[in-house]
């Protein structure tokens, strides 16, 4: 079969030789692989021109030892399926569209990084969807393209419900914050049922085992997002009404201490005001804890600017029930008991877009 084999390989039709497809394919996978393997090494024995993938031999070099691909973990297995679905979809000049399942799965944090990035690139010139619960495969500055699903007591619904125009065409600072204020701890909040808002580190590091107490260990899908400052909470409040996230509180300093002067007391109120406009009567109601004066004077230790952090682990990971102050008790409630009403159902999920494609290709 060397004549036909050589045949095959060779360019004389210019468009759709093979010898393009698998110099397009050692380039994905290059790129996808980055750094699970040394070397990609194809092999190709008797194979099918129209149907490369059903009967490509691939084999990958790692060191001084070849693997058949089917010998390599299942991580690296689907970086080089997804290779060759790239590869097609470069081939044929895109035109394509692509569905994957959690592609975030064995995979570690580098390399979940790396091929949410190659989905983007493909999504240039292709048509892609993925499922992920990887905050590694998402971004907010693509919250247009993003569908937020949960399943409740009457089916599966659809979260989100805004444009991302309404959260940054409000002002500049919005636009920053969206490129700035975002990393992958934060985008938990995409997959979280419960989200509690604070100012810092402090009340991040340290709820976690007044929660832990609290509930008596029954496990509850929330997370903590760290607003780094007071002032930033009305972002992150808006970020939580655009995604359609309901279940949102927001706990905050009055930082009112009468030791301090009545200029940063007048200065807290504001970043307060600002905080209290971003939310309805009912809201400020059922979805904020204001701590008197602050997070230390509420649970009554001792800090120091130099150890703040430190010291409120210190009294958190030492917590009794009847030690937490009745202030935060509120947050048993409000992670036990959901707050969303679940209009939206599965029969009313959008449908996707019809789009007329027009090309050409080669099976």
């Amino acid at each position: 079969m060397k004549e036909p084999l050589e045949l095959l390989d060779g360019d004389a039709t210019n468009k759709y030789s093979f010898t393009k497809f698998k110099s397009i394919l050692k380039e994905k996978m290059d790129s996808n692989l980055n750094g699970h393997a040394n070397h990609c090494n194809l092999k190709l024995d008797i194979y099918d021109p129209l149907w490369y993938y059903k009967t490509l031999q691939i084999q990958i070099e790692e060191g001084n030892q070849i693997f058949n691909i089917n010998e390599i973990g299942s991580g690296t297995q689907n970086l080089v399926l997804i290779s060759i679905f790239q590869a097609y979809s470069k081939y044929c000049n895109g035109n394509i569209i692509f569905g994957f399942e959690e592609p975030e799965l064995y995979l570690f944090p580098n390399a979940q990084r790396s091929l949410y990035e190659s989905f983007i690139e493909i999504s240039q010139n292709s048509q892609i969807f993925y499922t992920t619960h990887s905050p590694l495969f998402l971004s907010i500055n693509n919250a247009n393209n993003i569908i937020m699903l949960k399943k409740g007591a009457n089916g599966t619904y659809k979260t989100n419900q805004g444009s991302l125009s309404e959260l940054v065409d409000e002002n500049e600072k919005n636009k920053v914050h969206l490129l700035t204020k975002f990393s992958y701890e934060r985008n938990e909040l995409f997959f979280a049922d419960k989200v509690i808002l604070v100012e810092g580190e402090t009340e991040e590091k340290s709820l976690p085992y007044v929660i832990e107490v609290l509930l008596e260990n029954k496990k509850i899908n929330y997370t903590i997002v760290n607003c780094q400052s007071k002032d930033l909470i009305p972002f992150f409040i808006k970020v939580c009404k655009f995604l359609g996230i309901s279940d949102f509180l927001v706990i905050y300093d009055t930082d009112q201490d009468p030791k301090k002067s009545e200029d940063a007391r007048n200065l807290a109120k504001k970043s307060t005001d600002k905080i209290l406009e971003n939310l309805t009567k009912e809201e400020i109601s059922n979805k904020t804890i204001p701590l008197d004066y602050d997070f230390e004077t509420v649970c009554g230790y001792s800090s120091t600017k130099k150890e703040k952090v430190l010291n409120a682990l210190n009294w958190a990971k030492n917590i009794k029930i009847d030690q937490i102050p009745n202030d935060l008790t509120v947050l048993k409630n409000f992670l036990l008991f959901s707050s969303n009403d679940e209009k939206e159902t599965y029969e009313n999920l959008p449908s996707i877009p019809q789009t007329n494609i027009d090309f050409e290709m080669p099976f």
